[in-house]
Parts: C-alpha cells; structure tokens; sequence
C-alpha cells in the first residue's frame, strides 16, 4: 500500500479493523475454523457478519486515491523499500508513530473537501427551491 497507494480499493484502516476483529468475536465471520463448520453451528443467524458491517460503513474504508490498474503491481522488495506496518504495531505508542503519513493526511483534506461541497450543493438546491438554507457554512 506505501509503494502503490492508488491500487487499493480499500485503505488501511480496513486492514487495521480486521485483524482486530479476528480475535474480537464481534462478527461470526471468524468463528469456528471453517465455512462448514459456521454452517453446522448456524452462525449467520446467531451473529453478523464483519463484511455487511464494512458495506454498511465503506465510507470510512474506501481509498480515495483508488484508480483501478489492470496490469500486475511490481514491489521493490529491497531492504531499504520496506517498511515495518507502524499503523499496527505501534499504534499504542503514539510516541513511534512519528507524523501522519502523507496519505492519510491528503485523505482527510480531501474528504472535509467533498463535505463542503456537498454543503454547498444542498444550499444551492434550498435557494433553488425558495428555502432559506439551513446549517452553517
């Protein structure tokens, strides 16, 4: 994801939310140690599943840097390519995180952006339709 960060659909976020929820037992998605088994102990009727949860909240996963590329993703596996996932391993040390990587700061801009103009286009449509706006702009 740091070497080709437009090629994910998904952001890291997702991939932090997961491997939380793996030990979690919030989702009947990682109980059991099989499809078959979930199916025998009829879990999808005793508990949700982690991927309607993620549909329903995509919003906070989607990479807004994705373009879809057909062609295979080539990686530098060099040493001195490689980064340690510190999103993960020392996100309960604020102190190791250093700053917001550039990525999730660009992500964050551009969201309030897409907020605003929405805000805006709803005012546009009130004033259109002879309401006065409402919210604070």
């Amino acid at each position: 994801m740091r070497q080709n960060p437009s090629a994910f659909e998904f952001n890291e976020y997702l991939l932090l939310f997961l491997v939380d929820q793996v030990q979690g037992c919030r989702f009947g998605t990682f109980l059991y140690e099989s499809e078959k088994e979930r199916l025998e102990h009829n879990v999808a009727h005793k508990s949700p599943s982690i991927w309607t949860f993620v549909y329903l909240n995509k919003v906070h996963f989607i990479n807004p840097f994705f373009q879809s590329i057909r062609a295979p993703l080539y990686i530098n596996t060099r040493m001195t390519h490689l980064e340690l996932w510190r999103s993960y391993y020392f996100r309960w040390r604020p102190s190791f995180l250093f700053s917001e990587p550039m990525y999730d700061r660009a992500a964050k801009v551009l969201w309030r952006a897409k907020s605003k103009i929405q805000d805006l286009e709803r005012q546009i449509a009130e004033l259109k339709a002879g309401r006065a706006p409402q919210g604070d702009s």
